[in-house]
C-alpha cells in the first residue's frame, strides 16, 4: 500500500527526465573549439578559382562619388592583367600587376560560384572583401566571363530617401491635382 503513493511520484518524475531529455538539457553538449575554428567554419568556401575567370569587371560608385574600379582580364598563352582603382582611398593610387591579381584572386575566392543565383551574396561578399560598408554604396556593377564562355552580370543602385533625382521620371500631365 504504501508503494502505492510513491507510483504518481516516479511518474512525474520519469515524464520530467523524458521532457528535459528531449529539450536537450541533459544531452552532452561537445565543447566548442577555438574561435578561429568557429569563424572558419561559418566562412564561405572558396567558389571560384582565378583560373576560371576570362573577364572581370566591377565598378562600385560609392554615396560621396568616389569610385572603385577592378578590371581583370587573363587571355591564353599571356599572363593575367588586372587593375585596382580606390577612390575612396586617394592616397593608395592604382595598383596594377601581381598585387591587383592577388585582389582580384581574393574577390574570386569570396564570393559564390559563379555563375550564381545569389546576386546579394556576391554583392555582400565583394563589399567584406574590400571593406566597403553596404550603406555607403550607391551603385554595384559586376561583370564576368568564365574561360568556358559563360557570362554574367549582377547590377545594384541604392534608392536612398536622400536621392534628389528619384521623382525626375515623373511629368507635370501625370500628376493628378484634383
Amino acid at each position: 500500500m504504501k508503494i502505492q503513493r510513491f507510483i504518481p511520484v516516479l511518474v512525474i518524475a520519469v515524464i520530467l527526465v523524458a521532457l528535459a531529455y528531449a529539450q536537450g538539457w541533459l544531452q552532452t553538449k561537445p565543447r566548442s573549439g577555438t574561435v578561429e575554428e568557429e569563424i572558419r567554419s561559418q566562412a564561405a568556401t572558396p567558389g571560384n578559382r582565378l583560373e576560371d575567370l576570362r573577364r572581370l569587371d566591377l565598378e562600385i560608385e560609392l554615396v560621396n562619388d568616389a569610385e572603385i574600379k577592378l578590371a581583370y582580364n587573363a587571355q591564353e598563352g599571356q599572363d593575367p592583367r588586372a587593375m585596382l582603382r580606390r577612390g575612396d582611398r586617394p592616397d593608395e593610387g592604382e595598383v596594377t600587376g601581381q598585387a591587383a591579381v592577388d585582389q582580384t584572386e581574393a574577390i574570386a575566392a569570396a564570393i559564390p560560384s559563379l555563375p550564381t543565383s545569389e546576386p546579394l551574396t556576391l554583392i555582400q561578399s565583394v563589399l567584406d572583401q574590400l571593406a566597403i560598408a553596404e550603406g555607403d554604396v550607391r551603385e554595384f556593377e559586376f561583370e564576368y566571363e568564365l574561360t568556358n564562355g559563360t557570362r554574367g552580370a549582377v547590377d545594384f543602385q541604392n534608392k536612398d530617401s536622400g536621392d534628389d533625382d528619384w521623382n525626375d521620371d515623373l511629368d507635370d500631365d501625370d500628376r493628378d491635382d484634383d
